[in-house]
């Protein structure tokens, strides 16, 4: 089945969104405080919704009767600040996510182009080697879905949008919903395949 992504999110005061989400990349974009976070927390499952529904590629994560764990979702999330393990190396940090032992966190590490950095730990990485990093680390673990919370926010123009054009494409080839939150209006023009606004917690006529 194709992995679809389709929720409806309540979330006392903070959201009230429903949406039908098919494979390819999705920005996310509001004002602070619109519930574009919150969002990726509860699709994650980092987060208990009051009530709605959450069902990914058929599979029903979130309902009045399931609450399906962070970790047995299949999803992917990349924070504004990656959460690396400061005390792994760049591998030890993408063989952390891998679930499939066939994959190859070496693989993923050349995929993202920083093969060079394997023995290296987070603290001696540069901005886009450690974005590199976690994002290898996201798409190693064959997720059903990839959320990216500001990933690119500290990186420069040029450089935040060669590498969430690399995300792009690695997410078209992977056929996977991907929702990308931002604050740069080039990034939610030029590598959306949808935008979606938010305001207030809903969606943003």
């Amino acid at each position: 089945m194709a992995s679809e992504l389709a929720f409806t999110l309540n979330v006392a005061a903070r959201l009230a969104l429903s949406l039908t989400l098919p494979p390819g990349m999705t920005v996310l974009v509001g004002p602070s405080g619109a519930g574009k976070s919150t969002c990726l927390l509860a699709l994650a499952g980092l987060i208990r919704p009051d009530s709605g529904k959450i069902v990914l590629a058929g599979r029903t994560l979130f309902d009045e009767h399931i609450h399906v764990p962070p970790w047995q979702r299949r999803v992917a999330l990349v924070f504004q600040n990656l959460a690396l393990f400061p005390h792994m190396t760049a591998l030890e940090n993408v063989r952390f996510g891998i679930r499939d032992q066939h994959t190859d966190a070496h693989e993923w590490l050349a995929r993202m182009r920083v093969a060079h950095v394997a023995a290296r730990k987070p603290s001696t990485l540069s901005g886009g080697e450690a974005q590199r990093v976690a994002l290898a680390r996201a798409l190693a673990s064959s997720p059903a879905l990839l959320l990216l919370d500001e990933p690119f926010s500290a990186l420069d123009t040029a450089l935040r949008a060669e590498l969430a054009a690399e995300v792009r494409a690695v997410v078209t080839q992977l056929a996977i919903p991907a929702i990308l939150v931002t604050h740069h209006r080039e990034d939610a023009n030029t590598l959306g395949e949808r935008i979606v606004r938010l305001r207030d917690g809903a969606l943003d006529a």
